[in-house]
């Protein structure tokens, strides 16, 4: 089914030459979908929980899925996968875990914590190109996302603590 409403993505990845493929690729490839980069699990947390400089809904529209790398400086994707799914305001957000990883143990615990998916960023740009844009299309034009949860009037988001 192709959406009738932008898709709005989050990405979220420390690397800006993967930031610049995966948003070129996207808006290539994909129907109606605007792209808000962030480089760190900081600027992830503060986005998704309207704080700071992303309080603004306007211009910081909350995200319909989350394409999050693990590998970061400070803090990790894993960490920001278990905040997102373990707050009640956050955790119907989809979130793909799109990564350079292949570990095992990383895999098991994206899915423990809650990942939709986990996707392991190819080598080669032709094998990149061509599982963003599947990933893309699969994402922007076959999936159900749920509706947006507005938070409470008079209520900013609940800051959850970091997991241990």
């Amino acid at each position: 089914m192709i959406p009738t409403r932008t898709i709005h993505i989050l990405l979220v990845d420390d690397d800006p030459n993967h930031r610049f493929l995966i948003r070129k690729l996207l808006s290539k490839n994909s129907v109606r979908n605007e792209v808000t980069e962030l480089e760190d699990g900081q600027q992830a947390l503060d986005y998704m929980h309207r704080r700071g400089v992303y309080s603004d809904r306007g211009k910081f529209p909350d995200p319909d899925f989350i394409l999050l790398d693990i590998k970061m400086p400070g803090i990790d994707g894993l960490k920001v996968l278990k905040v997102i799914k373990h707050d009640e305001q956050t955790q119907q957000v989809p979130v793909v875990m799109l990564t350079t990883s292949t570990l095992e143990e990383e895999i098991i615990q994206s899915y423990k914590d809650g990942a939709n998916a986990f996707v392991t960023k190819p080598i080669s740009y032709e094998d990149f190109a061509r599982t963003i844009t599947a990933l893309g299309k699969f994402w922007v034009s076959a999936v159900e996302f749920p509706p947006r949860v507005p938070p409470r009037k008079g209520q900013e988001r609940i800051r959850p603590t970091l997991p241990a």
